[in-house]
């Protein structure tokens, strides 16, 4: 058994003995999820880049 098999299963065993599996699933789930967060907030940066990079060049003189 692998490591990865190993965590696999500790954590699936760890999930069961505290009753953990619907908490989870209800924090991972849609909207209010971690990671859609973090996947929100980062398109949201790099927009915001993208329309001061767009002003910045529309400012410049050309050459």
């Amino acid at each position: 058994m692998s490591v990865l098999d190993k965590s696999n299963l500790d954590w699936k065993s760890f999930k069961e003995e505290n009753n953990l599996k619907e908490e989870l699933e209800t924090f991972n789930r849609g909207k209010n999820g971690y990671l859609d967060k973090m996947k929100f907030l980062s398109r949201t940066d790099y927009r915001e880049f993208e329309k001061e990079k767009a002003v910045r060049n529309s400012s410049r003189k050309p050459t």
